[in-house]
C-alpha cells in the first residue's frame, strides 16, 4: 500500500490530513495508524470516498497526477 498517495490526493485536493481524519470519523490515531500503514480495508474505502478515488489508487505504483 503506497501511503504517499493519500498525501498527495490530500494535498491536491485542498485537504488537511486532520480534515481527512474528521471526514472518515477517526480520532487522533489516524496519524500514528497513517504512519505505519496499518490501515483496514474499511478505513480505506472511507479514505477512498472522500478523495474520490477507487481504492485500488491505494495500491497502484504509478503516481496519482493523472487522478
Amino acid at each position: 500500500m503506497n501511503i504517499n498517495k493519500i498525501n498527495e490526493l490530500c494535498s491536491k485536493r485542498g485537504i488537511t490530513l486532520l480534515q481527512l481524519s474528521k471526514k472518515i470519523g477517526m480520532s487522533n490515531s489516524f496519524y500514528t495508524t497513517l504512519k505505519t500503514g496499518s490501515l483496514k480495508v474499511e478505513t480505506l474505502e472511507k479514505i477512498a470516498e472522500v478523495l474520490e478515488v477507487p481504492i485500488t489508487v491505494f495500491f497502484d505504483s504509478s503516481s496519482s497526477e493523472d487522478i
